[in-house]
């Protein structure tokens, strides 16, 4: 997917980390939407991003922030609504996956929630999982779009077998076969690597083959 010209949601874009990834979508040309709980921190990365040479000079679209609380399931809808509206349909979506996200283990995480959210009748849900999960109704409409759920500061424990990588890989194969939605997981990500972990994002998001993949920075 060319990122230029695209609509990106970014979570935690306050953070460290979501603020490295939503300052090398907006170099690329995407017009941001920046959502954290924390109004001042997320203020700051929309500042920072206004006055970003580098962003200005690739073409980059606006960039704006949301208030938004993921792990409440009403203020993602509302996120997604809104954002839908006012930009004319989402392209990509950041997560930053929450350790409350994955109640056991990321093998579990891997192997049954994403097959569940794509389940015709899967409830609504909050978190990493309830943001995939309204990105794939938006993007369906759109035709197209991509999704990386980042796992930050991943442990050994944390980053999943091979088994449940696959079991990922296998999930994600049905939007992207149906509605041309492709979702990624990117774990390790941190502080001291939020560069590197915002580029692996930007090469997931461009290759049209990276489907279900799990990478570790």
């Amino acid at each position: 997917m060319e990122i230029q010209g695209k609509v990106a949601i970014v979570f935690g874009a306050g953070s460290e980390i979501g603020r490295t990834i939503a300052l090398a979508l907006a170099a690329k040309g995407a017009s941001i939407v920046a959502a954290d709980i924390d109004t001042p921190s997320g203020m700051e990365t929309v500042q920072i991003m206004q006055g970003s040479r580098q962003a200005l000079s690739a073409g980059a679209g606006s960039a704006t922030f949301f208030h938004c609380d993921p792990n409440k399931i009403d203020s993602l809808k509302h996120l997604f609504n809104v954002s839908d509206r006012v930009f004319g349909g989402i392209d990509i979506v950041c997560n930053q996956v929450d350790k409350i996200d994955i109640e056991s283990n990321i093998d579990e995480w891997l192997e049954k929630a994403f097959k569940e959210i794509f389940g015709a009748n899967s409830p609504d849900m909050n978190g990493a999982l309830g943001s995939t999960q309204q990105a794939l109704q938006y993007m369906k409409r759109r035709g197209a779009g991509t999704v990386i759920n980042v796992l930050p500061e991943a442990s050994n424990e944390q980053h999943p077998s091979n088994i449940a990588a696959q079991a990922f890989k296998d999930a994600c194969s049905v939007p992207a076969e149906t509605d041309k939605v492709r979702i990624n997981l990117v774990t390790g990500a941190k502080t001291e690597n939020a560069e590197s972990t915002a580029s692996t994002i930007v090469s997931l998001i461009e290759n049209e083959n990276s489907i279900g993949e799990v990478i570790r920075v």
